[in-house]
């Protein structure tokens, strides 16, 4: 299934716009500014389900399901729906018949709040996924505040 509205591509990175992305409950943002990073966990061909078509329920294929990162700084106009000047937006989608895109945004303050936001812990380590770094390392070649955030951080 994908996501109730498409969501801006890497042809979008570093470019200005608007965009209303809709979660799965129909809830809205609309986000007018600049899409400064892109990562995806998304790959062209399956893996560990070699006897169905779909992977079943908590097997590992990111053909089947995979998460997107959008990292936006967003414009001082009125009409945004976020006043602050960075929206993340997440997205777990899937392909798997039955399953739903998972969609969620949070506005934020600082390039080091984004990067926060994007660090996963996990029995005391704190790591970036690959498409957090990955969104994160391109929004840093557009905006300084996320190039000081990048540059500086302590997590890898």
């Amino acid at each position: 299934m994908t996501s109730p509205t498409p969501l801006p591509g890497l042809e979008s990175v570093g470019k200005p716009g608007t965009w209303t992305i809709t979660n799965q409950h129909g809830q809205s943002v609309t986000i007018t500014g600049e899409l400064l990073g892109l990562g995806s966990s998304y790959r062209p061909r399956h893996q560990n389900h070699p006897d169905s078509e779909f992977a079943p329920p908590r097997t590992h294929c990111s053909t089947c399901r995979w998460t997107e990162i959008r990292v936006f700084a967003v414009d001082e106009q009125d009409g945004n729906s976020s006043p602050l000047p960075y929206m993340v937006v997440k997205r777990g989608a899937s392909v798997v018949p039955g399953e739903k895109d998972f969609v969620e945004w949070e506005g934020l303050v600082t390039g080091d709040e984004v990067l926060e936001l994007l660090t996963t812990r996990r029995g005391g380590q704190a790591t970036l996924t690959a498409p957090a770094s990955r969104a994160l390392s391109q929004a840093a070649s557009f905006d300084s505040a996320m190039r000081d955030a990048w540059q500086n951080r302590a997590v890898k």
